[in-house]
């Protein structure tokens, strides 16, 4: 009895041949061990933040830099990210005001402004190294300064990350 191997498959089949001898076909199968196949997309880059969002409003005393007490929380939670996040290597806190009054004098209040929330900060802990401090006043507005929402939603603080390490 002769084996024939015919793509790698073994089956015996008794198989009678022109000339009357027997002969065996064997067609084997090899067994594979399942091939296992981790695709992992590669990680992505560390997201980078453009700002650090504050959902409330930052208040002041009526045409002061004096930071009122309501806004303490707010910046208190700013701090917990500059103290959390140590990539962010330079903030910039933005002051804003809306259209009324002297622009001048606008953008005189916004850099005060501006600048007492980065004190506030740096009392609190965070590296003066880390902050700067920057009055736009009226140049930089998000919404009509004609209506009185819009008004409302010019005068603001923001905070912008300059620079920053990946991954932190």
């Amino acid at each position: 009895m002769r084996r024939l191997y015919w793509l790698g498959l073994s089956l015996p089949l008794l198989v009678v041949g022109l000339a009357g001898c027997k002969t065996t076909v064997v067609f084997q199968r090899t067994a594979f061990s399942p091939l296992a196949i981790t695709a992992r997309a590669p990680a992505p880059p560390p997201r980078k933040l453009e700002k650090i969002e504050i959902r409330d409003t930052i208040q002041f005393e009526l045409g002061k830099a004096t930071l009122k007490k309501a806004s303490f929380g707010i910046l208190d939670d700013v701090v917990k990210v500059m103290k959390t996040r140590t990539g962010i290597k330079k903030l910039r806190i933005e002051g804003h005001t809306d259209t009324s009054g002297d622009a001048a004098k606008n953008r005189t209040l916004s850099q005060a402004r501006a600048q007492s929330v980065l004190e506030y900060l740096v009392k609190k802990g965070v590296e003066r190294d880390r902050l700067v401090a920057k009055g736009y006043g009226p140049d930089k507005p998000i919404a009509d300064n004609g209506t009185p929402e819009g008004r409302v939603k010019n005068r603001r603080v923001e905070f912008t990350i300059v620079e920053q390490d990946a991954g932190k």
